[in-house]
């Protein structure tokens, strides 16, 4: 190999037209922006999530460091995250409702499989939101659906936030300063989708005593008919309130 003197080295840097110029200083979070670009939409900000995962899309929101991270970096932190909070169900979550095994296995769907959305179960979603504190709303524009998480919506609480989400995990959607659930939902039905009201348990007399308190007629009204009528009336009491 021929050896080039310092001289001639300095000669030729000297007559480069670009010496003076400098590339940018690349970080991490200018891909991390680039895969979870925000857009704006009807006042809502529609924020992009990948992996597509329940648990991603969460991390997304409340998690900085995530938020920030390149995609190729979210797939070990989800992977740590959802065995993370495999443990703390174990050890939080007790009674029939959680079953060990199948809580187990419904956050490692939320938190890992991205297309096998038959893995995203009930159980999972709500494991997902006990463990991380959030209460979920998920629209499916497919089917024209909304569905709630936990379910019984007159079990939660203005105190803990609530999340919209695409039922793909694809998208979170983060409304504008003036948005109420309500206000939204009422919307969504005006446009024709079908919303997963919680139903009320009880008697035939316990459901016309409930009916009569929000104001649902009882005359020649069925039970079921009755149990979806007062479980819904009741949701959109509480959510007025918000």
């Amino acid at each position: 190999m021929a050896t080039i003197e310092l001289l001639t080295v300095k000669e030729w840097i000297g007559k480069n037209p670009y010496k003076m110029a400098c590339l940018p200083v690349y970080t991490s979070s200018e891909k991390a922006k680039q895969n979870d670009e925000s857009i704006e939409s009807n006042a809502w900000t529609k924020k992009m999530v990948s992996p597509s995962t329940p648990l991603s899309a969460i991390m997304v929101i409340q998690d900085d460091i995530y938020s920030v991270s390149p995609v190729t970096a979210r797939h070990s932190q989800l992977r740590d995250e959802t065995t993370s909070l495999q443990e703390k169900a174990a050890l939080q979550l007790k009674g029939r409702a959680w079953p060990v095994r199948r809580t187990a296995e419904g956050i490692a769907g939320i938190g890992l499989e991205e297309e096998r959305h038959s893995m995203w179960t009930p159980l999972g979603f709500r494991a997902l939101c006990a463990l991380r504190e959030c209460q979920l709303i998920v629209i499916n524009e497919t089917l024209k659906s909304v569905a709630f998480y936990p379910e019984d919506v007159r079990l939660w609480s203005k105190d803990i936030p609530v999340y919209v989400l695409d039922s793909s995990s694809h998208i979170v959607l983060i409304p504008s300063g003036d948005y109420t659930i309500f206000q939204w939902i009422q919307k969504q039905e005006s446009l024709g989708f079908s919303i997963e009201w919680p139903e009320m348990e009880g008697t035939l007399d316990e459901l016309k005593l409930a009916a009569t308190k929000v104001g649902e007629p009882t005359t020649k009204v069925v039970k079921a008919t009755l149990q979806r009528k007062v479980g819904k009336a009741q949701s959109i009491q509480i959510l007025k309130e918000w």
